[in-house]
């Protein structure tokens, strides 16, 4: 019984995001993807904010970390939940719920925390002017620099 709600649940997730993600994101002429017009940080949903991090992450490469990362990311302001990104052999994984058995912790805002996956601004430098927090164990954090990005985020 709880099995099946579980499922159930996983389910509903999964189809309430492949709907956001097709309400979100549009072909252009030449047929990337690109965000649909008003599509920005202010005006995002927190599964937008999922979606865009999945897309960050969605080619990356992970294989030259070896140990096992988890980052929980609590979003302030717009889109305001929490999150996480977990690496485990290699692969990553972006989860739109709580980590409770986390490595490290951020507190930052959408904007922030986009620009700090997307490699357009260091995490230190977030820390530095105010923009994010850390909790926890800082060198499991830094260990994100490390993962390779295929294609260059915008």
């Amino acid at each position: 019984m709880a099995q099946d709600v579980i499922f159930a649940v996983k389910w509903c997730q999964k189809v309430e995001i492949q709907y956001l993600m097709s309400q979100t994101i549009t072909r252009g002429s030449s047929g990337q993807k690109r965000r649909s017009a008003g599509f920005t940080v202010e005006n995002m949903t927190y599964h937008e904010l999922i979606i865009e991090a999945r897309r960050i992450f969605d080619k990356a490469d992970a294989s030259c970390i070896k140990e096992h990362v988890a980052v929980q990311f609590d979003v302030t302001g717009y889109a305001a939940g929490t999150f996480y990104l977990e690496i485990k052999d290699g692969k990553i994984h972006i989860e739109p719920y709580p980590y409770y058995d986390h490595d490290a912790r951020i507190l930052a805002s959408a904007e922030a925390i986009l620009d700090m996956l997307g490699g357009k601004a260091r995490l230190c430098d977030e820390v530095q002017y105010g923009r994010a927090r850390i909790s926890g164990n800082i060198g499991k954090v830094t260990r994100l620099h490390d993962i390779r990005l295929r294609e260059r985020v915008r």
